[in-house]
Formats: structure tokens, C-alpha cells, sequence
């Protein structure tokens, strides 16, 4: 025995307590203390049955991940559960807290399980490039069948205790002590002669189409190699004899940890957990968070107040005008709608969320006793400077102001008002209640209390919180900007934006950076043109703004959508990155230098001759009288190159077939 596993006996049931601080995570000292424990029941004379029960919060929370790239030591885990489930005694896993990947395992190597209503089980291995090792694969749709088991198994997703009855992963649901329970759940056991049920024993489940169910895994995975194997596996435990089902799981586990994508997703692990512990927060307590205020209802808004109102704040969101207001309350019942389907929330909460939690304004005195707000609006630092004066003037002294910008100058715009130390930036991505990432942007003067209410608030919200600068593009977008830049060379090259797009999905990318840019919209974007480009599209001024809602015939022709769309206009089209790339890449410039040669060679020096080759040649029809005389108008004043640089921009040219 170890010290961290406690041996008692009531009657005839001995009592296993795992004490391994905080979670009862399965290091090489309970392993060892469980079969130590194993063996000194089995000795004990008139001992019947075997409880195994955690202390704390959990029954067991998985592996040691303090071991992990180090080498294992005897006992292994599956030969731990094949000691248990071998035992010819009755064995009885009490569970609560939650029993995930080598917890479930040795629950599953019980003979029965009671559970705590509140208590979660799952196999999250496939997260981390893994399948179960230690017979998950192979007990699990012995016991609920091949279909549930491969939908936990390859999504590794956790089931509460409810769900967990259904499935059958479960014999009982019993509140109280979970000791207590156990022990009660043992004695009746006992009392009622019932027999030792291992589910190595039972019988295999019948088969399904393999080779379909793997090709939809690995489809649906985007390249992980992880779920397809696992599909594998559990067919072994359908086709093969329990132990060489077992023998088959631990080939491709061990398989899997060979390879690279199983170390890169062991690194995001231990990266994710490593960018929330940050030194300067030891100690220092977040600010109290109940209700949210949100500025803004396009895309963005919508998405964060969705987030809030799932993870139990009450939302206060503010618009310019009522028919705004009522879009925005629409996507959020929308957003809330695809919960209620995927069955996140019942109906009763449904309601609630958007009929309670919810308030949607036009007025900023709505917003004077929320403890938090964030400001989604458009990507000016002159409107966000004039939103963050009147929140200052409305909002509770102890209120943080935060802004979701990308970009701007968090410090200037905690500038603005009277309270720079409770400003920071809350910097989401697109769709706010689906993507994980949450940039926390401190500015200089921002509090750490602030600061360490922007991390709860991430851990609320179920994001992966990172503190980030004030820089350009803070970290997502800076790193998004370099393999965009690459994106926009191949554009260059002669690539598609959607044969780009559709590698990157392919490569296991959820979106390529194109799809990224429609989706999230450029709330605005900064053209710089020569004076010959913009008198060629009916701009007057070199360098101008433009805001989404305004309506500029270019950016027509760029497919800039509206703060209501979620995606452009046309199917096939260009979008306001690749443009502006395109118009302003000295590569692009170059091409129309040599294109306007070839055409002088060709057509000779007659202005009208030259337009009427150059639109040939690039869009393979003649020029419309208009667009004749546009071309031809800017190569006289501006010259023949500025005319081709017109064409190799044009929808016509690029992508329209």
C-alpha cells in the first residue's frame, strides 16, 4: 500500500480511498496503492466486496500529467484494471467530481457504478492525439454499444451523470457522501447474492460499416489521426476475443504516441493551461461579474453576448437605432436556437436567456448598473473614443470598460476617459460563442485586478485566455497576417481563393484566412491607392476610410458586406483583403507595367486600339462603351500601366468564369 490510497473495512466491504491531491490523478503511487489494495482485500478474511472511492473533488480526474514524457512504471494502467475486474470479489466504483480517460477506464474495470448526480464521466484521449489505452476502447461498447461508445470515444466528450444512467455507463444515481453511497450501494450488493458482472465478459455488440464509419471520422476530424484510429480500435473489440481486442487498442495507442500530431496536441495542452497561470494575478482577486453590457449587435456582439448569457450573466446590449436592436436580438435568439437544438439548453432555458437575461437598448443610462462592458463596434478609434466617454459618464465607478478591438491603440482609447485602470481590451474572434481564443490586451495603467477579472471571465466563458500587449494586431491577428500575407501571394500566383481555403480545411485548418475574412467582416478597411487608380474608380481623396454600413460602389465590386451579413454578396468573388493586396502589391504593379508593354507592341500607339486589346486579352470579351471610355480616359491622363493595373483588379479578370 501507498499513502495515497486509505484502506478501511465496515462488515464485509472493504473501502479503497484514493487521496492524491487535487484531482486523484492516476500516478505510478495509486496504482501501485490500488493493486496493493486489491491484493489486501482479497486477503482479508470475510471480505466480500470492494468499494473504490476518491477524496475531494473528484473520483478520478485521468493521468498524472506530471508523468507524462517521462518513463512508465509498473503497474501499468490496463494491467491495474484487469487486476480489478479479475478480482473475485464484488467491486463497486463510487463516483463524483468527475471519472475522465484512465478514471472511466478503471471505473469500467468495476464490476458496478454509482454515481453522484452531479458527477461527469468521458474518454477525452482524442485531444490529446490518443485513443484509450487501457481497455476504454473495448470495454465501453461491450457495455452501451458500438455506436454511443464511438461518439463519446471519438469526440471525447464528457456526459453528466444523467446522461451516463441512459447509456448504461451507470447502474445507479444516489446523492449523499460519495463513500457513504458507495458503501450502501456495496451492502445491497452483497445482500442480494448478486454476481461479479465484468465487462470483458460480456457479449461483443454487432458490427457496423467500418470503413464508412472511419472515412466520416476522419472527414469530420479534419486530419486528426486520433478518432479514425479509435474507430479501429473499438471495431477489434466487435471482431477479436476481449484480449486480443486489447492487445489491438494498445498497438494503435502506442502507434499514435509515435507520431507527430500526438506531440504537437500534448504541447497546445500544456501550452493552454501554461498562458492562464500568470505570476503578476498570484493573489490578486477579480472584481465580482454578474451582469455584462454589450456595444454593438453585428456579428461580433451578437456572438459575445451569446457566450454570456450560456455561461449564466444577465446582458445588457446597446444599438443606435430600434430596428438594429431587434436584428440584434434576433441573431442572439438565432445563436441561442442552435444550443437549444444541439440540446445545450432545454426549452425553459431557451426562454429565460432570451426573455429574461436578455435586454436590448438604445439607450446608455441601461447600462449604469452592469459591472462589466464591452464595446463591438466599428474599428474606428475616433467612434470607439466617443462610445468609452459615454460609458464613462453612465457606468458604476468600479465598471470595467473593455473594447473587442483587433487593432487600435488600447491605451489611447483608455485615454478617453476617467478610469484608464479599468480599461482593457477583450479581444474575441468570430463567432464569439463557438471559438475558443479570448486575448486579454493589457494597457499600462490597467489595474491587475481588472486584469485577473478578464481571465475569470474567460474561465467563465469557457475560453482559452492569453495576455497579450498593446501592439498591431495583438497576437491572433499578427499571427493570422503572416500565413494571410503567404494566402495572398499565391492569389498572386494564380491560386483561387477557394482552392486556398479548401487546402487549408483539407490540411485540418476549421476555416482558411479568405473564409476568415468574410466571416468576420472587416468592420473597416484602410485603402491607399494613386491618384490614377481612385480617379479610375471615382474616389476623389488618396487615402479614405470605409465603414461597412456606408455604400461605396468599389467596395461593391469587393464584395465588402454589411454588420448584418455573414457572408459576401456573391458566392464567387474577392474579398477586401485580397483587394487590397492586389491593388497595392508592387508585384501586381510590376505584371501591369509588362502587360502595358506587351499591349504597345501589339495595338501600337492609339489609346482607344490599346484599351480595346488590354480588355481582350485580360477578360477574353470586348469593353463595354463605358468601361472603354473609363480605360481610356485613365491611360491619357495617367498612362497605359495605371489602366492595366485597373484591369488585373477588376472582378472580370480575377474570378468571374
Amino acid at each position: 500500500m501507498t499513502d495515497k490510497i486509505g484502506y478501511t473495512r465496515k462488515g464485509d466491504i472493504a473501502v479503497l480511498r484514493i487521496s492524491n491531491p487535487p484531482v486523484n490523478a492516476l500516478s505510478h503511487a495509486v496504482r501501485e496503492g490500488l493493486v496493493a489494495g486489491m491484493d489486501r482485500a482479497e486477503a482479508d478474511d470475510g471480505v466480500k466486496a470492494v468499494v473504490i472511492v476518491g477524496d475531494g473533488r473528484a473520483f478520478i480526474a485521468g493521468a498524472d500529467i506530471t508523468e507524462f514524457g517521462k518513463t512508465p512504471l509498473e503497474p501499468f494502467l490496463p494491467d491495474l484494471c484487469k487486476r480489478i475486474e479479475d478480482s473475485p470479489l464484488i467491486v463497486v466504483a463510487s463516483l463524483h467530481g468527475v471519472s475522465l480517460g484512465g478514471g472511466l477506464e478503471v471505473a469500467l474495470s468495476a464490476h458496478y457504478r454509482i454515481a453522484q448526480p452531479s458527477a461527469k464521466v468521458g474518454l477525452p484521449e482524442v485531444h490529446l492525439g490518443l485513443i484509450p489505452g487501457a481497455g476504454g476502447t473495448q470495454r465501453l461498447p461491450r457495455l452501451i454499444g458500438v455506436d454511443a461508445a464511438l461518439d463519446l470515444i471519438t469526440t471525447g466528450r464528457q456526459v453528466k451523470a444523467d446522461e451516463a444512467d441512459r447509456l448504461g455507463i451507470i447502474d445507479e444515481i444516489t446523492e449523499g457522501d460519495p463513500g457513504e453511497v458507495g458503501l450502501a450501494y456495496a451492502e445491497k450488493l452483497v445482500a442480494s447474492n448478486a454476481p461479479r458482472r465484468p465487462i470483458s465478459e460480456m457479449e461483443a455488440p454487432d458490427p457496423i460499416d467500418w470503413d464508412a464509419a472511419y472515412d466520416g471520422t476522419l472527414k469530420k476530424g479534419r486530419g486528426q489521426i486520433s478518432p479514425a484510429q479509435a474507430v479501429r480500435a473499438v471495431q477489434a473489440s466487435v471482431e477479436l476475443p476481449f484480449h486480443q481486442g486489447m492487445q489491438a487498442e494498445r498497438e494503435i495507442f502506442m502507434d499514435l504516441m509515435r507520431t507527430d500530431q500526438r506531440q504537437g496536441m500534448i504541447h497546445a495542452f500544456f501550452s493552454e493551461r501554461a498562458v492562464g497561470n500568470l505570476p503578476e494575478l498570484k493573489g490578486v482577486e477579480p472584481r465580482a461579474l454578474q451582469s455584462i453590457g454589450i456595444i454593438g449587435g453585428g456579428t461580433m456582439g451578437a456572438g459575445i453576448a451569446t457566450a454570456a448569457l450560456l455561461a449564466g450573466f444577465n446582458v445588457v446590449l446597446i444599438e443606435m437605432k430600434l430596428d438594429a436592436a431587434e436584428a440584434a436580438r434576433a441573431r442572439i435568439s438565432g445563436n441561442l436556437s442552435g444550443a437549444l437544438k444541439r440540446g445545450k439548453i432545454s426549452e425553459l432555458q431557451f426562454k429565460t436567456l432570451t426573455t429574461v437575461a436578455l435586454e436590448v437598448s438604445i439607450n446608455y443610462d441601461s447600462l449604469a448598473s452592469v459591472d462589466l462592458v464591452i464595446e463591438a463596434v466599428f474599428e474606428d478609434m475616433a467612434v470607439k473614443k466617443d462610445v468609452f466617454g459615454k460609458l464613462d459618464a453612465v457606468c458604476k465607478p468600479d465598471a470595467i470598460l473593455a473594447s473587442n478591438t483587433s487593432y487600435l491603440d488600447i491605451n489611447e482609447i483608455a485615454a478617453s476617459t476617467s478610469r484608464p485602470e479599468s480599461v482593457i481590451g477583450l479581444h474575441f474572434f468570430s463567432p464569439a460563442h463557438v471559438m475558443k481564443l479570448l486575448e486579454v490586451v493589457v494597457a499600462e495603467r490597467t489595474a491587475p485586478d481588472v486584469v485577473a477579472t478578464g481571465f475569470a471571465l474567460g474561465k467563465a466563458l469557457n475560453k482559452i485566455s492569453v495576455r497579450a500587449g498593446v501592439c498591431d494586431g495583438f497576437i491572433g491577428n499578427r499571427i493570422l497576417a503572416t500565413y494571410r500575407t503567404a494566402a495572398d501571394h499565391m492569389v498572386l500566383d494564380g491560386a483561387s481563393p477557394y482552392q486556398i481555403d479548401k487546402a487549408l480545411v483539407d490540411f485540418g485548418f476549421a476555416m482558411g484566412p479568405f473564409a476568415v475574412a468574410d466571416l468576420a467582416g472587416l468592420e473597416h478597411v484602410l485603402v491607399v491607392k494613386p491618384a490614377a487608380l481612385l480617379l479610375a474608380i471615382g474616389f476623389e481623396t488618396i487615402g479614405s476610410h470605409k465603414v461597412r454600413m456606408q455604400a461605396v460602389d468599389i467596395f461593391g465590386a469587393f464584395d465588402c458586406p454589411d454588420a448584418g451579413q455573414m457572408k459576401p454578396r456573391r458566392t464567387r468573388s474577392i474579398t477586401p483583403v485580397q483587394s487590397l493586396s492586389l491593388l497595392n502589391s508592387p508585384f501586381a504593379n510590376r505584371q501591369a507595367a509588362f502587360f502595358a508593354g506587351r499591349v504597345r507592341r501589339e495595338a501600337g500607339n492609339g489609346a482607344a486600339a490599346q484599351i480595346n486589346l488590354a480588355f481582350r486579352l485580360a477578360c477574353a470579351r470586348a469593353p463595354k462603351p463605358s468601361e472603354q471610355q473609363a480605360l481610356q480616359q485613365l491611360a491619357t491622363e495617367h498612362g497605359l500601366e495605371q489602366a492595366c493595373r485597373v484591369l488585373f483588379n477588376s472582378s472580370a479578370f480575377l474570378y468571374l468564369q
